[in-house]
């Protein structure tokens, strides 16, 4: 962008440039649960852009939702306040697991997910040691989407 300016190109044609490369994800008020449960609302707090190329990786800016983590379940990999993108195009948890958003027992939640695809069970992990690993059939939980990034502000 800095050498197109230099060289003589016009700061409106960078812009709109750029507009045309990003989309926006809302980011939803309320918060994902890495802890008891919570339920987001569908009030839009904020947007984050990311660039198109990339979102379409993953279906498009409608496919994904934006949510902040709450509670300390998921710590180290995602903290308290950190901010993650969660792909609704994924409904089912992968051979390899993952990090998914659920919803169970009317709770969402974020949490590391482990198929057991002989026994038709799933492992319901926090990566913090000190919350127990649950199992339930796969059949009484909804998969929301997978966690396919995540923002921290530095405090």
């Amino acid at each position: 962008i800095v050498q197109n300016l230099k060289s003589g190109g016009n700061a409106g044609d960078t812009t709109e440039k750029l507009a045309n490369e990003f989309s926006m994800v809302e980011k939803k008020k309320g918060a994902i649960s890495a802890g008891p449960g919570l339920a987001p609302t569908d009030h839009v707090d904020f947007q984050l852009a990311f660039r198109n190329d990339w979102l379409e990786k993953y279906g498009g800016v409608n496919q994904l939702v934006a949510l902040q983590v709450e509670g300390d379940s998921m710590t180290p990999e995602l903290r308290e306040r950190d901010v993650v993108l969660i792909n609704k195009n994924i409904k089912e948890v992968s051979l390899g697991g993952g990090i998914y958003a659920i919803k169970w027992k009317g709770n969402i939640l974020v949490k590391r997910l482990q198929v057991n695809p002989h026994a038709g069970t799933v492992l319901i992990k926090s990566d913090n040691p000190s919350y127990e690993t649950l199992e339930t059939n796969l059949d009484d939980i909804e998969i929301e989407g997978k966690i396919i990034w995540y923002g921290r502000e530095i405090r």
